[in-house]
């Protein structure tokens, strides 16, 4: 069963600020795993 969730408009913005700032973070590491490219791989000699 689905529920209503009535928020303030506050609420809502203060929440969105937090996904946005999750979404910024979790690009900032997107970039950084995709310029230290693929490195040196380890094998068995």
């Amino acid at each position: 069963m689905e529920r209503i969730v009535i928020i303030n408009e506050s609420t809502f913005t203060k929440w969105m600020e937090r996904v946005k700032e999750l979404l910024r973070v979790l690009h900032c590491q997107e970039q950084q795993v995709k310029n230290k490219g693929v490195g040196t791989w380890l094998d068995t000699s």
